[in-house]
């Protein structure tokens, strides 16, 4: 049975590339990459439904969290992590992205400036190494409210450091 606790024995990890260069900004180290997280999402035709209901649940809170949604894991940032060498008081800018069932790839860089991460990352582990997952604020109860009052079509939004296992281990060793 998969569950939050164990969800990480699931997944693989592959690199789509990775660069580790100065990029022509004067003293400036960073890390930059692209991690693809994978996991078997076979779909069972004659029931109509995926073989594990479970597994495909936990990962579609994983590359896009909503707080509605209870408690992550993210213990695969980890990878991140490592990647980056990344030490108390680092910060890594990630962008998640999936276009079908069965993965996801976080665009990932230590340069928050870097590649337009200042405007489009949606989430980040901070300087204390907590991660941080955007949320969007929906003020109007439906969508053509909101575009005619409007009309520039932006979501305000925020960033929280929600309930998941991989912050309970960074504040677990504070």
């Amino acid at each position: 049975m998969t569950t939050l606790e164990n969800l990480t024995t699931y997944l693989k990890y592959d690199d789509i590339f990775e660069i580790y260069e100065d990029n022509d900004v004067d003293d400036v180290d960073y890390d930059e990459g692209v991690l693809t997280i994978s996991w078997d999402c076979k779909f069972d035709k004659e029931k109509k439904e995926f073989v594990n209901k479970e597994l495909n649940d936990l990962m579609s809170n994983e590359h896009h969290f909503k707080v509605e949604n209870g408690k992550g894991n993210f213990m695969w940032l980890e990878k991140i992590k490592k990647k980056c060498n990344y030490e108390i008081g680092d910060e890594i800018y990630i962008f998640t992205k999936t276009n079908c069932d069965g993965f996801f790839n976080c665009y990932y860089t230590k340069n928050k400036y870097l590649h337009n991460c200042q405007k489009y990352h949606n989430m980040y582990i901070d300087k204390r190494g907590f991660v941080n997952v955007e949320q969007y604020v929906y003020p109007y109860l439906n969508y053509q409210q909101y575009q005619t009052e409007y009309n520039d079509m932006a979501i305000a939004s925020y960033f929280v450091r929600h309930t998941c296992l991989y912050n309970d281990m960074i504040n677990k060793n504070k």
